[in-house]
């Protein structure tokens, strides 16, 4: 392979590479996954994990995840007053568990479904007003809700008058940006059928869209909320949002408190004699969990990038790297600048007085045999020994010591009255022999 063919690999794998760092870190801003799922398990924007362990710290023991149908989660319940809560986009129940739950609620037990759609099996039985178009979905003619398109709301609980005095914001967000979303609220007028009561609005946004209301049944009470977004980990982030949460909730009774994630999502019907003959079966292993995560997923496909790359450039065979012999670095040097930083920093000018001072006397006792005496004992004999040693003139080493005395027992010495002690014991050092 000529030089012209592997600077032509050299070049492409080097674009690879770029494309791969401008995916993994222009697409990191987009690492969230923005997707209304209420999901606890995920941390999600717009999940539920901080609403459902926020439910679990409050309540201890008393907080009992369902992870089965309704018919045979709430039938065992037979000390009420117990809540059931359950909180998604879409709400599942079939005709069993839709008379699971009324059962439930007539025996003195609340139940609060937060969700965007509910079941419309559950609304046929409490609402007058045919609804719905099939048996699972509410996507049918509004009649029970309406509807007001905008990014933003702002919600209030009323108790005769509204809770909060400014309302609580509520904001519709895609990948960081506030998006227009269609909020849905219970349309005025709609009559109920075998109830116990009249219905009462809890709450409401924007003024005149009702979107939190109680239905009696039996000896209890059915709440319906139709906002859950307002219950998601994003939201949650903010104090207001916390304490409407907070209020909504305490409407529920203050008995068991049952968690309901398995009708957030569709459940199929298996039949164990039926093998599926020559239909394919998924089993999600490891790879599809990483798949499913946008982050794994990014960092998955840049791993195998990196594989391309080595199989590519470092699978030939290379000659053996001669180790390289760096030059022996003087220590001392960078020690002693780390040392002088660290006291210019510190602007401690006396200490550094001291310090070099130390070093002088340990210089006059290695080069010429002699002790510095301490500042009281300083006579004229020890300047002459030390002249006559060094040849340096006597008025220069007096000049020298007189510098110490002023800069080591001046407590406001300044940088200028450093530099000119440090001149005076370079000359020393120059002219020394």
């Amino acid at each position: 392979m000529n030089k012209g063919m592997n600077g032509g690999w050299i070049i492409g794998g080097g674009a690879l590479l770029l494309v791969l760092l401008f995916y993994f870190f222009y697409m990191g801003e987009r690492d969230l996954d923005w997707y209304e799922s209420y999901d606890e398990v995920r941390e999600m924007p717009y999940g539920s994990a901080v609403f459902r362990s926020l439910l679990e710290k409050s309540n201890g023991e008393r907080f009992v995840a369902i992870d089965s149908n309704l018919v045979s989660s709430l039938a065992a319940n037979d000390q009420p007053p117990s809540s059931y809560i359950i909180i998604g986009n879409d709400l599942y129940y079939d005709s069993l568990e839709t008379q699971a739950l009324l059962d439930y609620v007539r025996r003195g037990n609340s139940a609060m479904l937060i969700s965007n759609n509910f079941s419309s099996l559950l609304f046929k039985e409490i609402f007058e007003t045919t609804y719905g178009f099939d048996d699972y979905m509410d996507y049918g003619p509004r009649s029970v809700f309406e509807y007001y398109a905008d990014t933003a709301v702002e919600l209030n609980i009323t108790a005769g008058k509204d809770v909060f005095e400014h309302p609580i914001s509520c904001v519709s967000i895609r990948d960081h940006k506030p998006v227009n979303k269609l909020w849905k609220a219970f349309a005025i007028g709609i009559d109920l059928k075998n109830t116990s009561g009249n219905k009462v609005y809890h709450g409401y946004f924007d003024i005149q869209y009702r979107n939190f209301i109680e239905i009696p049944i039996g000896d209890g009470q059915l709440f319906l909320h139709t906002t859950p977004l307002a219950f998601t980990n994003f939201q949650l982030l903010k104090e207001d949002n916390f304490n409407y949460v907070n209020q909504v909730v305490s409407y529920l009774n203050d008995g068991t408190l049952f968690w309901d994630s398995y009708n957030r999502e569709y459940q199929t019907i298996s039949d164990p004699d039926f093998d599926g003959g020559d239909m394919e079966k998924f089993d999600d292993g490891p790879l599809a969990f990483i798949l499913s995560t946008r982050s794994l997923k990014r960092a998955w496909y840049i791993l195998i990038g990196f594989a391309f790359l080595f199989l590519l450039f470092g699978a030939k065979r290379t000659q053996r790297p001669v180790d390289v012999l760096r030059p022996v670095s003087n220590t001392s040097i960078e020690f002693a600048k780390t040392i002088g930083t660290m006291f210019r920093m510190e602007n401690s000018h006396q200490k550094l007085v001291d310090l070099k001072f130390k070093h002088f006397k340990v210089f006059i006792f290695e080069r010429y045999g002699i002790r510095v005496p301490e500042e009281t004992e300083m006579n004229s004999e020890f300047i002459k020994i030390l002249s006559m040693k060094s040849d340096v003139k006597t008025n220069q080493i007096e000049e020298l010591f007189g510098a110490h005395r002023k800069a080591a027992y001046n407590p406001e010495l300044d940088a200028k009255g450093l530099v000119e002690f440090h001149q005076t014991m370079d000359l020393f050092y120059k002219n020394c022999r």
